[in-house]
């Protein structure tokens, strides 16, 4: 009887640690919203920057907020607020690795934006600084679900928007890397 007393009790106490872990892993991103791509920097002048997020088709991103954030040590705070209006992600004829349909929502910004295909906002008065800078995405709730950081060094992860992990667990959906990019001249 001890045998059992005791193997239920160990199972009882892995089932808890079970639970903890999926529920930590749960809680990241819940509507699968993530920035799939930005054009912060190009050579030259700053024009023809966009924003792209990517999600299940589907989604409403009414209420979304993207920030922009200078991460330069002397600043904190955002740049600018973009909160979307009445927005659903469509259906763009891309699929997930197990077929569930995905779509776009591209933000254009500054001058440039009307030349940029298929942008679904445009701020034509705002644009993404050389860095070192980065953008954050929050549901309606304020919730981050993503960002990302380009320009070299900065505060960003310590202070704006707050402290941030760069060494997530294995097993959180995250798809967020550094990658070499051109040298912004």
């Amino acid at each position: 009887m001890r045998i059992f007393n005791s193997l239920f009790s160990s199972l009882g106490i892995l089932c808890f640690f079970v639970v903890i872990i999926i529920q930590s892993t749960q809680g990241q991103n819940t509507y699968q919203v993530y920035i799939n791509e930005i054009r912060p920097d190009n050579a030259g002048a700053d024009s023809i920057e966009f924003i792209e997020l990517i999600g299940p088709a589907g989604t409403s991103l009414t209420g979304f907020k993207i920030i922009h954030y200078n991460g330069a040590s002397s600043s904190d705070g955002g740049l600018w607020t973009h909160v979307i209006g009445t927005f659903t992600i469509p259906d763009d004829g891309v699929t997930d690795n197990q077929g569930n349909a995905l779509g776009f929502y591209v933000l254009g910004l500054n001058s440039g934006a009307a030349s940029i295909p298929n942008v679904d906002e445009t701020l034509t008065s705002k644009n993404l600084q050389n860095g070192p800078d980065g953008i954050v995405l929050y549901d309606a709730q304020d919730n981050i679900l993503d960002a990302v950081a380009w320009g070299g060094a900065g505060d960003l992860p310590i202070d704006d928007p707050g402290t941030v992990t760069t060494s997530p667990p294995t097993t959180a959906n995250n798809y967020l890397h550094v990658t070499v990019s051109d040298d912004n001249t």
